[in-house]
């Protein structure tokens, strides 16, 4: 109910009417869903954005929604010249929520998997390790259960920024992976608790039904060409052995470098840390999934040089050759990833020989 709220002042304005709208607080909601629960939880998210307002990109609401009805058409609009976002709004009041997330939870499953089949080589943790055999066709069924790679690839998919936080028992401050942090439209949260994803909204009793709400069966007539998973594996194959060749081939010219007397430890270190500062990976935007926190986790799982520590007993030469071998490391492997273009970093290089070019000659 409205309330009157009397403004005073010299003119007399007369009374003005505005509604008193208490501030929603927003929680973390179960979706529920065996296998489905991250798909789930972006569309909570997606959908309470919508809800609340904030500004989604028309295109991407087209695309969701042309993608959704193929699937499902009797969530189709006979709306005559209607905008994306007059459909969605209809759509939202038409279909019960539990039914719409429970579908459209399917619909951006879909959308995940044909990017990671356009892009195998960014997602390559959907393929190879604990998911080696798991091919397209498996994805795309609601039961089967995806990792951060099918959430990445979502978030590039629909250009929208998603936060995930690994909520662990006994770690009080969650970590937190960004994934496609620079996009545009408004971002959805998300916990991530033993491999369950729970969606943070803030029409909490909108959403509390989902959760009971089982997996769709679809049938459908739409007829996919996925690649096949030796076809992926042979294209994950490929670029890992050029990531190789270009990390070995870098080092191998910074350590030339260094030996001609060209690059200092304190160079390497001044170059590693100015890149770094300015790099993708710390604005959030990876070129390989799974490179979030680091890039050394990932590298060795290409080169598959994981080896025991060992206890050194270093003298001061040896340590400055340690350090030394492990900034060209760090640099090299930055710049195969793609965090630091490599002519950004030789431009520095240029930089430092032609300042100790004219420290010389004065």
């Amino acid at each position: 109910m409205p309330t009157v709220r009397q403004h005073s002042g010299f003119f007399g304005h007369p009374p003005v009417r505005t509604a008193a709208v208490a501030k929603l607080r927003s929680a973390f909601v179960n979706m529920g869903g065996t296998g489905d629960c991250g798909f789930r939880s972006v569309a909570a998210g997606f959908i309470d954005n919508f809800l609340s307002g904030q500004r989604i990109k028309a295109n991407v609401i087209a695309r969701v929604l042309k993608q959704h009805v193929a699937y499902f058409p009797e969530h189709g609009s006979n709306m005559i010249l209607a905008t994306p976002t007059e459909e969605l709004r209809e759509l939202t009041r038409r279909v019960s929520m539990a039914e719409l997330i429970q579908k459209l939870s399917y619909t951006l499953r879909q959308m995940a998997v044909n990017e990671l089949c356009v892009n195998p080589a960014r997602y390559r943790g959907a393929f190879v390790g604990s998911h080696e055999n798991t091919s397209p066709d498996s994805m795309r069924k609601p039961s089967t259960w995806m990792d951060e790679s099918a959430i990445a690839a979502l978030a590039n998919a629909l250009d929208f920024p998603i936060e995930v936080r690994v909520v662990e028992k006994g770690k009080e401050l969650p970590m937190r992976l960004q994934y496609n942090a620079g996009a545009a439209n408004p971002g959805i949260v998300m916990q991530l608790q033993n491999d369950h994803y729970i969606p943070r909204v803030v029409h909490q009793e909108e959403f509390a039904a989902v959760r009971h709400k089982p997996a769709p069966v679809v049938r459908t007539n739409a007829v996919q060409h996925d690649p096949n998973l030796s076809e992926i594996l042979a294209v994950i194959a490929t670029e890992d052995k050029r990531l190789q060749e270009e990390f070995e081939s870098l080092r191998h010219r910074l350590t030339a470098m260094v030996a001609a007397g060209e690059l200092s430890k304190a160079d390497l270190l001044k170059l590693y840390v100015k890149g770094m500062a300015t790099s993708d990976y710390l604005q959030g935007r990876v070129q390989y999934v799974g490179t979030e926190h680091g890039t050394q986790h990932f590298f060795e799982a290409i080169t598959q040089a994981q080896k025991e520590p060992e206890a050194l007993v270093l003298t001061k030469e040896q340590y400055d050759e340690h350090i030394i071998a492990e900034l060209i490391h760090a640099l090299a492997r930055a710049i195969s990833i793609g965090d630091m273009p490599a002519e950004r970093v030789f431009a520095q290089i240029d930089e430092v020989d032609e300042v100790r070019h004219h420290s010389v000659l004065r």
